[in-house]
């Protein structure tokens, strides 16, 4: 069995391709967003270490460029742990910063624990010509089962 998890989120883009309009919200919210991919990935590990999947995905859809993209330097940032620009490594136990809020945490305060290490790597899925937020990238992570030793 394979265990996948997938997250879309936008920026917002009102736009009209071959006669189909699309009007995508904006869902800002990154610090949380990004803890949820992170607990995406805890997830399929566990699954994967319980016997209940062969292989494990976790993909990420967005047209955010600010997900992708290295932004604020690491401890500027109260979800500087749980960044996943192009080239992070991912790996150990990630936790929001000392100074974050409740509220953006929400019931995700929890610190995550990653068993393997993974490196961020985005590639391009499409374009929509003349608009900003028009660029679309993914992030997909094969997750490793645990090693046996």
């Amino acid at each position: 069995m394979t265990a996948i998890e997938l997250k879309y989120k936008t920026s917002r883009l009102n736009v009209l391709v071959s006669g189909e309009e699309f009007q995508l919200q904006n869902q800002a919210a990154e610090p949380p967003n990004r803890y949820l991919v992170i607990e995406d990935l805890v997830r399929v590990e566990r699954l994967l270490s319980a016997g209940k999947a062969t292989e494990g995905f976790v993909v990420f859809l967005t047209n955010n460029p600010r997900y992708w993209s290295r932004g604020l330097e690491q401890g500027c940032d109260i979800s500087a742990a749980f960044r996943i620009h192009e080239g992070r490594r991912l790996a150990g136990t990630l936790s929001w910063a000392a100074h974050t809020a409740t509220g953006t945490m929400g019931k995700h305060s929890a610190p995550l624990t990653l068993r393997g290490e993974y490196k961020a790597r985005w590639s391009d899925y499409s374009r929509v010509r003349g608009h900003g937020p028009g660029v679309f990238r993914y992030l997909a992570v094969e997750v490793r089962p645990p090693n046996k030793e």
